[in-house]
C-alpha cells in the first residue's frame, strides 16, 4: 500500500509523479501532484525515533512553460508483513506527454526495487498512465493507472490499480474525494479503500488541513498545517497520522521550493 500519511497529507502531496504547468500549486484528486515547484522533499517516520516508514525527493527542472522537463522522483516505504518488514525504492521519471490545460495526459516510468525479510531483492519497470480533467470554475477529476508491468508481477506491494478522484475549491478551501480499485476487485467495493481531504486556508500563507483514509478494515485520520511563503515559491508542511485501530501516532513532514 502507500503510506498512509503520503496518501491523505496535503491530499496526494508525495505523490510518485510531478506535474508541470504554469498554474498556481493544487493537488490532484487522483494521487498525483499538480505544482509548479523545482523540487520536494518528505519524510513520514513511524514515530518519534525510528527510521522512517516513508520518504520521498523530487527535483525538476521547468526549462521552456511547456518543453520536455528533467524530473526524477525517487522515493521509498517500508511495509510491514509476516516474518519482517518489505522495503520498497522508486526511481521514475515523470513526463507530461499532453500539456493541455484542460486534460493533461503523463505518464511515469520507474525503475522499482523490493527487498523481501529473506533479504532478497527483485527488480521491476512499473508505469503509472495518468489523466486529468479541469473546468475554470467547476471540478477537477483525476484518473490513474499505476503498476502497469509486462510480464509476471512479483511484487507484494506494488500491484496494478486504478485510481479515481475528484476535487472542489472555493477559493480559500479546497475537497478532495478518492478511490482505488485493483484489477481483480470490485468497482462497488470502492468504500472499502478510499480518502477524504479538506484544505482550509484562514490567512495568507497558512493552510489547515486534514484527512480521512481506509484501506478495508485500516483506517487513518490526519490533521496538520502547511506554511506557505508570500509569493509562493516554498512550502513547509507537518501534520500528524493516527491509526483509529490501534490508536499509533505517526508524524509527516513534508517541503517544497519552487524557483520562477
Amino acid at each position: 500500500m502507500v503510506p498512509a500519511g503520503a496518501r491523505v497529507m496535503a491530499m496526494g502531496g508525495a505523490a510518485p509523479a510531478l506535474w508541470n504547468s504554469p498554474s498556481a500549486a493544487y493537488y490532484n484528486p487522483a494521487g498525483l501532484a499538480w505544482q509548479v515547484v523545482s523540487g520536494g522533499m518528505g519524510l513520514q517516520p513511524a514515530g518519534w525515533s525510528r527510521a522512517p516508514d516513508a520518504w520521498w525527493v523530487h527535483l525538476y527542472n521547468r526549462g521552456t512553460e511547456y518543453g520536455f522537463p528533467l524530473a526524477l522522483a525517487l522515493q521509498g516505504w517500508r511495509t510491514p508483513s509476516a516474518g519482517g518488514d518489505r522495503r520498497t525504492v522508486l526511481l521514475g521519471m515523470p513526463s507530461v506527454l499532453s500539456p493541455s490545460l484542460v486534460a493533461p495526459v503523463a505518464v511515469h516510468i520507474k525503475g522499482a526495487f523490493e527487498r523481501d525479510p529473506d533479504g532478497r531483492w527483485r527488480g521491476a519497470v512499473p508505469i503509472d498512465l495518468a489523466f486529468l480533467g479541469r473546468s475554470r470554475n467547476g471540478p477537477v477529476l483525476g484518473l490513474v493507472f499505476r503498476n502497469m508491468m509486462f510480464g509476471r508481477n512479483s511484487f507484494a506491494t506494488l500491484q496494478p490499480r486504478a485510481e479515481y478522484g475528484v476535487a472542489w475549491s472555493g477559493g480559500r478551501w479546497t475537497f478532495t474525494l478518492s478511490s482505488r480499485a485493483k484489477r481483480s476487485q470490485d468497482v462497488k467495493k470502492a468504500r472499502d479503500h478510499f480518502s477524504a481531504g479538506i484544505e482550509l486556508i484562514p490567512a495568507g500563507g497558512v493552510a489547515l488541513r486534514g484527512g480521512y483514509l481506509k484501506e478495508e478494515r485500516r483506517r487513518w485520520v490526519t490533521a496538520g498545517i502547511g506554511l506557505r511563503s508570500p509569493r509562493g515559491a516554498m512550502e513547509v508542511a507537518y501534520a500528524v497520522v493516527i491509526e483509529r485501530e490501534t490508536r499509533r501516532a505517526s508524524h509527516f513532514l513534508h517541503y517544497i521550493f519552487r524557483t520562477d
